[in-house]
């Protein structure tokens, strides 16, 4: 098929835009970019603060502790695993049951939004017997 000579102009104008109004607006953002990079690579240093010293010897003497405890790790991650177990089937106090049920009683439920039925009934209409006519 032909190509129509406005498709062929207007792709020209894209590109004359792109390369003599965008181009150096990507340019002078990119350049503006890499000056801040320099300037923030060229700083020195911020000094550690106490709290970051802090978190970093704590870090320090956990890896310690959890390496001479590397045998006893086990039984105690088993241990807690078998306490959350313990604490979720603990059995439910009377109150606790009769405060979750009032609770349950006055929230607001949402009107179920159904079809209204016809509660008027019609009696169905009884066909004649049809008997031979003799």
């Amino acid at each position: 098929m032909a190509k129509s000579s406005r498709a062929t102009i207007s792709k020209k104008n894209r590109s004359r835009l792109k390369s003599r109004v965008f181009g150096p607006v990507e340019d002078a953002r990119t350049k503006r970019l890499s000056e801040k990079l320099v300037e923030l690579a060229s700083q020195p240093k911020a000094a550690r603060t106490d709290m970051d010293i802090e978190k970093t010897e704590g870090a320090q003497r956990a890896e310690q502790e959890s390496k001479e405890n590397s045998g006893h790790a086990d039984e105690a991650a088993m241990d807690l695993d078998d306490a959350k177990d313990d604490s979720e089937s603990k059995p439910v106090s009377r109150k606790e049951e009769k405060r979750r049920k009032e609770a349950k009683i006055a929230r607001i439920e949402k009107k179920q939004r159904k079809k209204p039925r016809n509660t008027v009934s019609f009696p169905k209409k009884r066909q004649p017997s049809r008997k031979a006519k003799a």
